[in-house]
C-alpha cells in the first residue's frame, strides 16, 4: 500500500545522540528550534525547516561535563593534599557510579567524600534523571495534546535577521611619543586601513547575506499565504515541515499523497514497534544514593502502545487539516512489523485505518485535549480496528485510497 503514496518522509525523535570522531554530542528539539550539546558547548539553533533560514546561538561554553548526557562532575575530594575530580553517572538501574575523569572507578573512600560534599548536587542529577524516565513514558502516551486547532489558517511572521550589524573598528591612535616617529605613525595608520578594509567587506558580506535571507522569507511568506491553496507541490512542501517541525518521541514513518486538487489527503504510517515503548518507571526515595526503578507490567505497556499509535494517528490528522486549508477529507492507516506466529516470519500489519471529514473533526474541543481519551477520540469517526480492552491489536483491512 505504501507504493501507492508519492512522498515520504521520516518524523525523527525529538532527543538525538551524535557519534562522530571528535566525541559524542545531543541534539534536544525538533527541527527549527533545537538545542545542540556537546564538547564545543550548548548551541540554540532556530530556523524554518526546508527554507534556509537558520540562527544558531551560543547558549554556554565548553564543559566537560553536561547536564543533558546525565553525567556531570561530583565533587573534588582532598587525599593528602590532592585534589582529585570525580564524575557521576546513573545507570539503567538506578544505581550511582563514581569514576576519576580517566574512566577508573573510584576509591570508597573518595565516593563517601564526594557524596558528603556533593549530596545537593547529585540528589539533583538523581530527580533530573527520574524525570527523564517518567517524560517518556508522559510524552507517549499524551502526544495528541499537541494537536493544532484545524480553525486558525496557517500564517508567516516575517523574521529578523539574525546576525547584527558588523560593529565598525575603533581607530588606533598613536602615542603621544609616536608623533615624532613618522615610521610608527605610518604603521599605525596602515593598521587603521587594513581594519576599515576588512570591515567594509564584512558589512559587505552581511548585507549579502541579509538580503538573500529576505529573499528567503518572502518565499516562504508566498508558500504560506498564497501557494498551499493553489499549487499542490506547495502544499506537499509545506506539510512535510509542518510535519517535521513536531517533536516526535518516537521514530516514525509517513507516506502521504494529496488527491482530488488537494482536498483529499491519504497518510499511510508506519508506527513505532511495541518493543521501542519505556519498559520503567522511576522514583527517587527520600533517602539514599539511588534511584528506584521498578518495570512496567505487560498489560500496563500494551495499553501505552494503544495510547501512542492513536496519539501519532490524531496528531497526524490534526497537522494536515491546520497546515492544509483545502484538504476536507483525511484517510489514515497505520501498520507495524510484526513476527507472524504461523509463519514466522515478520510482516507489516495494519493496526487501525481512519477516515475523517473536516467539518466531523471540528466538533472536537482543541481548548481541552488534556481532557480527551485519544483511543475512544478515534473510535468516533469510521473507523477499522479490531483491539482488545488491553491495548492488544489484531491486523486490519485498511480503507484503499482512490486511484491517483
Amino acid at each position: 500500500m505504501a507504493l501507492r503514496f508519492r512522498k515520504s518522509i521520516k518524523l525523527a525523535p525529538g532527543i538525538r545522540m551524535n557519534l562522530s570522531g571528535s566525541g559524542t554530542s545531543w541534539t534536544l528539539g525538533p527541527r527549527g528550534a533545537s538545542i545542540g550539546i556537546g564538547k564545543r558547548g550548548t548551541f540554540l539553533n532556530t530556523g524554518i525547516p526546508g527554507t534556509g533560514l537558520s540562527s544558531r546561538t551560543r547558549l554556554s561554553s565548553s564543559s566537560a561535563t553536561s547536564r543533558a548526557q546525565l553525567v556531570r562532575t561530583a565533587a573534588t575530594t582532598q587525599t593528602q593534599q590532592q585534589t582529585v575530580s570525580l564524575r557521576v553517572s546513573v545507570s539503567d538501574d538506578g544505581e550511582v557510579t563514581f569514576t576519576d575523569m580517566t574512566g577508573a572507578p573510584a576509591s570508597e573512600q573518595q565516593m563517601a567524600l564526594a557524596k558528603l560534599q556533593a549530596k545537593g548536587e547529585i540528589r539533583d542529577l538523581l530527580e533530573e534523571c527520574c524525570s527523564k524516565i517518567n517524560e517518556q513514558v508522559e510524552a507517549l502516551e499524551h502526544l495528541h495534546e499537541k494537536t493544532p486547532s484545524p480553525y486558525k489558517k496557517p500564517t508567516f511572521e516575517v523574521p529578523d535577521y539574525p546576525q547584527p550589524r558588523p560593529s565598525p573598528p575603533v581607530p588606533l591612535q598613536a602615542k603621544w611619543w609616536e608623533h615624532a616617529l613618522p615610521g610608527r605613525r605610518r604603521r599605525v595608520a596602515e593598521a587603521n586601513a587594513e581594519a576599515f578594509a576588512e570591515h567594509k567587506q564584512t558589512l559587505l558580506d552581511w548585507q549579502g547575506a541579509k538580503q538573500q535571507f529576505a529573499v528567503e522569507a518572502e518565499q516562504q511568506r508566498q508558500l504560506v499565504e498564497v501557494g498551499i491553496y493553489r499549487d499542490k507541490a506547495a502544499m506537499d512542501s509545506y506539510l512535510e515541515m509542518a510535519l517535521q517541525a513536531v517533536e516526535w518521541p518516537r521514530e516514525t514513518n509517513v507516506a502521504f499523497d494529496l488527491l482530488d486538487q488537494g482536498r483529499l489527503a491519504c497518510l499511510d504510517v508506519d508506527l513505532p514497534e511495541i518493543e521501542d515503548m519505556p519498559k520503567r518507571t522511576a522514583s527517587v526515595p527520600q533517602r539514599g544514593m539511588r534511584l528506584s526503578v521498578k518495570d512496567l507490567s505487560p498489560t500496563k505497556v500494551q495499553r501505552m502502545y494503544a495510547a501512542h499509535v492513536h496519539g501519532v494517528a490524531f496528531l497526524l490528522i490534526g497537522k494536515t487539516f491546520a497546515a492544509l486549508p483545502l484538504v476536507r477529507q483525511v484517510v489514515l492507516s497505520g501498520y507495524t512489523q510484526r513476527r507472524s506466529t504461523a509463519t514466522g516470519q515478520v510482516a507489516d500489519e495494519y493496526l487501525l485505518s481512519v477516515h475523517v471529514n473536516r467539518d466531523e473533526w471540528s466538533r472536537i474541543d482543541f481548548a481541552h485535549l488534556q481532557a480527551i481519551d485519544v483511543v475512544e477520540a478515534l473510535a468516533q469517526f469510521e473507523m477499522r480496528r479490531t483491539m482488545s480492552k488491553t491495548g492488544i491489536f489484531k491486523a486490519i483491512e485498511p480503507f484503499e485510497p482512490p486511484a491517483a
